[in-house]
């Protein structure tokens, strides 16, 4: 009922904006579009949440010793096959990566020594190609409390690692490096130990599904939402559309074909391209759901397709096979894509 009372309400603004606008007032119209606009709820917003320990862990100090005592304990436990240790030993790494960030220490470019109090005398850290963490910020998706319509389309895996949200520098990259690098991509930590030595491993989920720990078999955590959501709640795409409708011409920086994901060229591209009045936002709910089935992460992968769609339609689908064009160079020998368009997409 509510929803059909929205409906309406729009409906009926939609005419009077258009009553506005045909006699002359246009800036008056403009300012109250955006006005009403502005006052919607986010799809999706996030605040930074302090996540409690496991029942029955403590850990004695924030310290790079005391956590990876904890994570070490945890792991000792998994090694003997109580999975109960899981929880505890994902919590620890969080903090683990937490500390790293706070302090700016750097286990990427060189092993950093380690008192030992806990048995251990050093730690190393290892990133998949293209990961540069000490240039990145890494934030544990534990720590990540997201609200709204759209948060409620969660796509996680339970298992053994600490998911974690990548925010990549892009200072001085141009468009096509950062389609490469991916700004915001989700990640998971897990630690190995060796000896008296600590490794902690950025994993792909996309790439990875089980781990092999302590001689054990797992399945990876992941939390395959996290990096959008994220994104979604501070860039507040979804604002655009009525804008980019009235004014195209000023948002023609806005045009862009985007991966919601690391490139394969094993799986198939699926090209999601939204319609008037309109952002890639309006996918959101789909692709988390998507996200939910094992399947389908494992065979496709997710584009979107950005433009204003005031302009005229042949124009911003010659904007698109420019795109295409230029994908095509930087990542030769794709699959062929699936295009699902909305509307005037």
């Amino acid at each position: 009922m509510m929803l059909r009372g929205r409906n309406i309400f729009l409906g009926f603004w939609r005419q009077f904006a258009g009553v506005v606008w045909h006699r002359g007032v246009r800036a008056l119209g403009l300012m109250l579009t955006v006005g009403l606009l502005t006052q919607c709820s986010a799809p999706v917003s996030v605040r930074t949440v302090n996540p409690s320990a496991p029942v029955g862990m403590t850990i004695a100090a924030s310290t790079t010793d005391a956590l990876l005592g904890a994570v070490r304990d945890a792991y000792e436990r998994l090694r003997r096959g109580d999975e109960s240790a899981r929880a505890g030993y994902n919590y620890a790494i969080a903090r683990l990566v937490e500390g790293l960030e706070r302090s700016g220490a750097d286990p990427w470019s060189r092993s950093l020594p380690v008192s030992g109090l806990a048995g251990i005398r050093s730690l190393e850290g290892r990133a998949p190609k293209g990961v540069a963490p000490l240039h990145d910020q890494l934030i544990p998706a534990d720590t990540l409390e997201f609200r709204g319509e759209d948060a409620t389309h969660r796509s996680t895996v339970a298992g053994l690692g600490a998911p974690l949200v990548m925010i990549a520098s892009l200072a001085h990259l141009g468009h096509e490096e950062i389609r490469k690098k991916m700004p915001l991509r989700n990640l998971t930590a897990v630690v190995r130990f060796d000896g008296p030595a600590a490794t902690l491993e950025l994993l792909d989920p996309y790439q990875v599904e089980m781990v092999t720990l302590a001689g054990r078999r797992h399945p990876l955590a992941a939390d395959y939402g996290a990096a959008v959501m994220f994104g979604m709640s501070k860039a507040r795409v979804d604002k655009l559309g009525i804008e980019r409708l009235l004014r195209p011409s000023r948002y023609g920086d806005t045009v862009q074909l985007n991966f919601l994901q690391p490139y394969d060229p094993e799986r198939i591209p699926i090209l999601l391209v939204h319609g008037l009045d309109s952002t890639p936002a309006t996918f959101a709910p789909m692709y988390f759901e998507l996200l939910k089935d094992a399947e389908i992460r494992k065979r496709y992968q997710f584009w979107v397709f950005s433009y204003p769609s005031g302009y005229p339609y042949p124009y911003p689908a010659m904007l698109l096979r420019r795109e295409l064009d230029e994908v095509a160079a930087a990542f030769p020998g794709r699959r062929d894509l699936v295009i699902i368009g909305h509307s005037m997409g």
